[in-house]
């Protein structure tokens, strides 16, 4: 069973003393000669970000309002989008595609000729004399209220922003150098009404995203002074998009 996942944004204006970042499940197993080998859960072989974040001199309207979206999100029990102090941002990122053979979304350079559906992605790579390491990190929930910018080959589109606040759209429709599109904002992926031709690059030029996450606990904490200003101090854990039915 997934996790239940409200599209609804958390209140981005909190403090400036914000911590977090991506945590690996990790074992370290060690051996009786003092040798060590580090294991990766099979369950788990993707990070996820973890965050510490702070509402500081909360007037009683915005207390009350950030309160109420933490009770209806039952505690730890829905998930929600979270814009991350750390990387929150497209700039100029390829995109991904779903191997078939491995069932996994991969980065992708440029358009292969076989696939007219694109994930959108955070890939790292680090490149030295012995080696190159990558990771891909899929990214589920780009965010409706940045523009966009979309480019296929030599052509861009600009997804136009929507006003701060209102409903997250399912999907926006558009073209780019004359090729129908559709982006899926609740799922972060971008379906061409045409395939697009080998070598063509697909990329997000600009724009931002969320991340899907949930309350760390179930005890929500909020302290207040003898003027009635409080402060709220919250932990948040992303959730994988395995967790919340997307494959």
């Amino acid at each position: 069973m997934s996790t239940s996942f409200d599209e609804t944004l958390l209140d981005v204006y909190y403090s400036a003393h914000a911590e977090g970042g991506s945590d690996w499940a990790t074992a370290i197993i060690r051996s009786g000669d003092g040798g060590a080998i580090a294991h990766r859960a099979v369950t788990r072989e993707d990070f996820i970000g973890r965050y510490e974040i702070e509402y500081g001199e909360l007037e009683e309207a915005r207390r009350s309002e950030i309160r109420t979206f933490a009770i209806l999100r039952n505690g730890m029990a829905r998930g929600f989008r979270f814009l991350a102090p750390d990387d929150s941002t497209f700039k100029s990122s390829r995109m991904g595609w779903l191997n078939p053979s491995t069932g996994e979304i991969e980065y992708l350079a440029t358009a292969n000729g076989s696939t007219n559906t694109f994930y959108c992605i955070r890939y790292y790579s680090e490149k030295n004399d012995i080696t190159v390491a990558t990771h891909v990190h899929r990214i589920t929930k780009p965010s409706p209220y940045v523009d966009l910018v979309l480019r296929l080959g030599g052509s861009t589109a600009t997804i136009a922003a929507i006003p701060a606040g209102d409903a997250i759209p399912t999907t926006s429709v558009g073209t780019v150098g004359g090729v129908g599109f559709t982006f899926y904002w609740k799922e972060g992926k971008v379906v061409f009404g045409s395939t697009p031709s080998n070598g063509t690059t697909v990329q997000i030029n600009s724009g931002q995203y969320h991340l899907p996450v949930c309350f760390s606990e179930d005890w929500q904490r909020m302290r207040i002074d003898e003027s009635a200003i409080s402060e709220f101090r919250i932990s948040l854990q992303e959730i994988l998009p395995i967790e919340i039915g997307l494959t």
